[in-house]
């Protein structure tokens, strides 16, 4: 157990390494990209980027699933088995790369003709970017079942590396930009070709350092295990579905009312989110793998490993999220310059909030993955996100501001989180109580003190690098102290130890 641990320990590090020089890298590509596109083009980017993002979904329809199948198998000491899933869901995710380009050239292409509200002179360069964009998407969906076999036999450090060469590769598509004229296009060609070589670095991994097997292809009529692969994953993408649905939805929603000046905001909003589910993902990413492993022969270590990750990625997003909040304006500003879309830093307050609650909501969400259990809550996703985008779109049509609009997302992630908690109680070992017992602390100090102090906060009219310092300062301190005594006694030795040991040996 001490050496699972540690594992665990070792691949969070190599994640938390990743995601943190990828927020670096990414900021600062994001501001460049920002400048040399200008607001409108960068708004097409993204409003394209949604219409992707809608059949996209198939993208992931395998990811989580065969990751399950395969930690179950790896649990089991079953390699016969193992590879078996892994060359069934290369099959599957053929098929499933053929079913999106088709939904994306019909469907999808009608949405970009027809239903837009694209600038005027700038549809065919919209469907341009957005032809290649298709192309982008299908090239990386191709490493789905390999990122799942890495993630699956926990090398976090080539998944951790691998990620680190892809940001600094867009940082150096993003500077190429300034050398030509149409510039959208042209990274749109040069994602291409870097999401090419993404993919087959990711196959060499797998074949010649993990050791994966030739592809050997097993007929569906005899083989139980495309239908076990295939039930869980249609589950699975219905869930994610409904996510898409919903933050594209609004973002369509807005550009109905607002056109692609508020959707360059969203677009913003939507990259910084992306960064700090990142932050929350890497540790759910590195427990996962045991999580399942344990689900159904240590039901002790299964509550004990679900309570700690629910329990880190809240007390970990509350270190970053509270500080973005009373600071919003500012470090938009450090960030963008002066191309700071309209209604942004309201956006990013908002969706801090969106953060907090989604961060323990996932790690719950992991322990009905962990036990194959996730019909109902995605029925209930499908139905809340639906509401959500209905909602937005009622009060803008009475001319709501469009931070209420976006404020039915919080509310609905937070009702989602008690859907998941009653449905982990249901299926698993672990009771609502258990979950409870460790998040009503930190709850009570981050939801009822620090969300409101930062708001406050963020309302000063003083230097903003002097509030920056001094609201960092003062949550940081109230995190830590809350971190310290949210852990158990004896947690918070064996954390001690763990510190001295890493200090002395350096």
């Amino acid at each position: 157990m001490r050496e699972s641990n540690k594992k665990i320990a070792k691949n969070s590090l190599y994640l938390y390494i990743r995601t943190f020089i990828s927020i670096l890298v990414t900021f600062y590509t994001s501001r460049v990209f920002l400048e040399l596109l200008g607001i409108e083009d960068f708004g097409i980017y993204n409003i394209v980027g949604g219409v992707i993002a809608f059949f996209s979904v198939l993208r992931n329809l395998l990811a989580g699933s065969i990751q399950r199948f395969l930690n179950v198998e790896i649990g089991a000491n079953n390699k016969e088995q193992e590879n078996k899933y892994l060359d069934i869901s290369i099959v599957i995710n053929f098929l499933i790369i053929l079913l999106f380009v088709i939904t994306a050239e019909t469907i999808g292409l009608w949405l970009v003709n027809t239903q837009l509200n694209i600038p005027l002179g700038k549809e065919s360069i919209t469907v341009y970017a957005y032809q290649l964009s298709v192309l982008t998407v299908a090239v990386s969906m191709i490493a789905v079942p390999y990122t799942a076999y890495i993630i699956s036999h926990e090398r976090m450090e080539f998944y951790a590396w691998i990620t680190i060469v892809e940001v600094l590769s867009k940082l150096t598509i993003t500077l190429l930009l300034s050398f030509f004229a149409n510039r959208l296009i042209v990274f749109c060609w040069l994602f291409l070709a870097m999401t090419s070589t993404i993919t087959l670095l990711y196959y060499i991994y797998c074949r010649c350092r993990i050791g994966m097997s030739a592809f050997r292809f097993y007929s569906p009529k005899v083989n139980n295990e495309y239908k076990k692969v295939l039930s869980f994953s249609l589950w699975t993408v219905l869930g994610n579905g409904a996510t898409v649905f919903r933050d594209q939805g609004i973002s369509f929603v807005f550009n109905i009312f607002y056109g692609v000046i508020l959707n360059a905001a969203l677009g913003v909003v939507t990259q910084i989110s992306n960064v700090y589910t990142s932050l929350f993902s890497n540790v759910q990413t590195a427990f996962m793998p045991q999580i399942v492993q344990s689900a159904n022969t240590d039901s002790i270590r299964f509550k004990t490993l679900l309570r700690y990750c629910v329990l880190l990625t809240f007390l970990l997003m509350s270190f970053v999220c509270l500080p973005m909040i009373a600071n919003a304006d500012y470090i938009l500003h450090l960030w963008l310059g002066d191309n700071v879309p309209v209604f942004s830093a309201l956006f990013v307050q908002v969706f801090m909030l969106k953060i907090l609650i989604v961060s323990s909501s996932q790690a719950v969400y992991r322990s009905l993955v962990a036990v194959g259990k996730i019909k109902e809550n995605q029925i209930w996703m499908s139905i809340l996100s639906i509401m959500t985008v209905l909602s937005s779109y009622i009060a803008l049509s009475l001319s709501v501001s469009p931070v209420i609009a976006i404020m039915f997302v919080v509310l609905m992630d937070t009702f989602m989180f008690g859907i998941q908690l009653h449905y982990m109680a249901r299926y698993t070992s672990v009771k609502m109580k258990d979950v409870i017992d460790v998040l009503y602390k930190p709850f009570f100090v981050v939801f009822v003190v620090l969300v409101p102090f930062s708001f406050w906060f963020s309302t000063i009219e003083v230097s903003p690098f002097l509030k920056l310092l001094v609201s960092t300062t003062i949550i940081t301190m109230i995190n830590m102290t809350l971190c310290y005594y949210s852990l158990e006694a004896s947690t918070r030795q064996i954390f001690i130890s763990y510190i001295n040991n890493i200090i002395l040996k350096r």
